[in-house]
């Protein structure tokens, strides 16, 4: 069985995620902790701060890294693998996740496939 860290990465690496990026370890480090709580983190700029201590930076540094890596790899994702993942919560096709709706349903998608 692989680990909550081995199931992120392998999600984030098949929606088109760049594991170079910045983004790619704050999404790991986010996800773990969205994974990690008893309650739903209702408010992403609390995450985000607990993410930017733990890489000694801002919590705005934090989702503006996010917000790059969703824009940036969004065009080299799996559509149908995608499509699985977020349903009908994108309006269209060329429709890019903000940050709190791809933590969000991330989060909610390893749950449910745990």
């Amino acid at each position: 069985m692989k680990s909550a860290y081995e199931n992120i990465t392998e999600l984030l690496v098949k929606l088109g995620n760049d594991q170079r990026l910045k983004g790619f370890a704050y999404a790991q480090s986010g996800l773990m902790k969205l994974l990690e709580c008893d309650e739903h983190i209702k408010n992403y700029s609390e995450l985000y701060n607990m993410v930017a201590q733990e890489f000694s930076t801002t919590d705005i540094a934090v989702e503006k890294a996010l917000r790059d890596s969703i824009n940036q790899t969004w065009s080299n994702r799996d559509r149908e693998f995608a499509y699985s993942v977020f349903g009908r919560t994108l309006q269209g096709e060329s429709d890019v996740p903000s940050c709190k709706l791809y933590m969000a349903v991330l989060a909610e998608w390893i749950r449910y496939n745990r």
